[in-house]
């Protein structure tokens, strides 16, 4: 973001956070200081940085809002992928790890090689839509129930990516950063799947 964008998108930031009544902060910060290091998302390329954080005490977790940016390549093929992430903390929570995100087609090509989708049978348009992927496969079952699968396979316009580990469930839309004015949505969204996962 050019530095005026990037300083009138705090301001509208700040003033969400309050609305909120959470807190804002526009510094930069590296993932790993939020112990993100093992997820996936926040495991990929180089020059990871997190800026434009909004976070504060939820009912049952430490939820934050943040625009995540990584760098993948070098040169003239390097690429940044930038995207607005929800991440919530779960002290009470021990979450499988897991990644579910929307079903393309180098995924159907890694099935091929034995890089298994895990499909539920009665739910085919669930499976269709989204490829779902964990090392512990009994688990994630078990946290993918009927209320979440309900609410993916209504929102499947969404583009949801939603990983998991330990204490931690992170929300996003892979590659779109969110308006400012769209935050307590993506907010309310996001909590509304977790809510779904872990209540």
């Amino acid at each position: 973001l050019s530095h005026l964008k990037q300083k009138k998108r705090c301001a509208a930031l700040l003033q969400i956070a309050n609305n909120l009544g959470m807190q804002f902060t526009a510094e930069k910060s590296d993932p790993d200081a939020f112990g993100f290091s093992t997820m996936k998302l926040f495991s990929r390329g180089r020059s990871r940085q997190i800026r434009n954080r909004i976070s504060g005490p939820m009912a049952d977790a430490t939820g934050m809002l943040f625009d995540y940016r990584f760098t993948v390549g070098s040169g003239k093929h390097s690429s940044t992928h930038r995207q607005t992430v929800a991440a919530f903390q779960i002290p009470t929570a021990h979450l499988p790890e897991f990644s579910c995100k929307p079903e393309h087609f180098f995924h159907k090509v890694a099935d091929l090689f034995g890089f298994d989708d895990i499909d539920f049978e009665s739910e085919p348009a669930f499976s269709k839509a989204y490829h779902l992927s964990g090392p512990d496969e009994a688990a994630v079952r078990t946290l993918f129930n009927a209320d979440t699968i309900r609410r993916l396979e209504a929102q499947v316009d969404k583009h949801w990516s939603i990983d998991g580990q330990q204490h931690w469930l992170i929300v996003y839309r892979a590659n779109k950063t969110i308006k400012p004015e769209a935050w307590p949505e993506f907010l309310l969204e996001a909590t509304e799947i977790m809510n779904d996962m872990t209540l």
